[in-house]
């Protein structure tokens, strides 16, 4: 049975803001308000299913119209944007509309509080939203001093940005490298889209503003829950059953860096998983690489994991960044 510790935490959220100009006309918010409500590639329940939508998901309105129906949904269909900027129909009778921005100045206690500290009025109605259902979740805005454009040029110049998504509009069609058959270079679009907060102020999607240094407040519940996030997995079970507590390794390593410990211990879980396919990578047993460790898969770049394998280029990084041992 999965332990409940986690929920003690209280949740401190780091929220970026760009230097943007403003502008404070409506935006329109899309909530569902039915279960499994497909999302259509048009108009009309003649097109076809993109996917299905879930109670309560909300997505950003790519279009004020209501588009009218050409087969069912008499009320007509609004236009979503979903996955970054695709597009796609959903029928206005599972549809509730809220404003993203409908005045500048803040009424609630909430939007106070959030305009104290700096968040544009943008950015109030997703973190209320949160704050009422989670009163003890803090939210800071941190003002990164960057302009929106510059930032967005930047990280869209060639190359340097990648998504894995085969729309058009995704990609940025005058870089001609690929990272991998399924990764492309990133558009402006997209990486706008991922690069601002108000698009992910979602019980989902809100935890990767997470704040991530240690903090002492939580140096006695730091171990119990960074245990909880990995004790399913395989590496985990392997350490414990040997006599290794990788709660505690992991706490210390976080305290000694400074960086929280069930962020590390969420990162060791994306990257090994839960079965026991990176064995050799955690159980510190392959020949050559006895005692060395790669709980991250650093170095386990494609080209590299083609010629020599897996093993091969997790431990060799290891083995360099001299990754011996378990100890912080």
């Amino acid at each position: 049975m999965q332990k409940k510790r986690l929920a003690l935490f209280l949740m401190f959220f780091l929220l970026f803001i760009f230097n943007m100009k403003f502008c404070y006309a409506d935006i329109y918010r899309a909530h569902i308000m039915g279960s499994d409500v497909n999302l259509r590639k048009g108009p009309g329940t003649n097109y076809e299913v993109i996917k299905s939508l879930s109670l309560g998901s909300a997505f950003n309105l790519a279009s004020e119209t209501l588009f009218k129906s050409e087969q069912d949904c008499a009320n007509g269909w609004y236009k979503i944007y979903y996955d970054a900027n695709s597009e796609g129909y959903v029928c206005s009778d599972y549809v509730s509309l809220t404003t993203l921005v409908y005045n500048a100045t803040p009424t609630t206690e909430c939007e106070k509080e959030l305009s104290e500290q700096g968040f544009p009025s943008t950015y109030w109605p997703g973190i209320c939203e949160l704050k009422d259902a989670h009163p003890k979740w803090q939210f800071k805005a941190m003002q990164t001093g960057l302009d929106w454009s510059s930032a967005i040029d930047n990280e869209s110049s060639c190359n340097k940005s990648y998504i894995a998504s085969s729309n058009p509009a995704n990609i940025d069609p005058s870089c001609i490298n690929q990272y991998s058959s399924t990764w492309y270079p990133a558009s402006s679009t997209a990486v706008a889209y991922y690069m601002d907060p108000r698009n992910f102020l979602t019980e989902q999607y809100i935890f990767q503003f997470e704040y991530l240094k240690y903090d002492l407040a939580f140096e006695n519940l730091y171990i119990d829950a960074t245990t909880d996030v990995i004790d399913g997995a395989e590496f985990y079970k392997y350490h414990y059953n040997i006599g290794n507590k990788l709660g505690n390794i992991i706490n210390d390593v976080g305290k000694e860096l400074n960086v929280s410990p069930i962020f590390i211990a969420s990162r060791i879980l994306q990257e090994l998983g839960n079965g026991t396919a990176l064995y050799n990578l955690y159980s510190g047993v392959y020949s050559g690489y006895e005692n060395y460790f790669n709980f991250y898969n650093f170095g386990v770049t494609d080209s590299c994991a083609t010629t020599k394998g897996t093993t091969v280029c997790g431990l060799s990084y290891a083995k360099t960044n001299n990754w011996y041992g378990l100890h912080a």
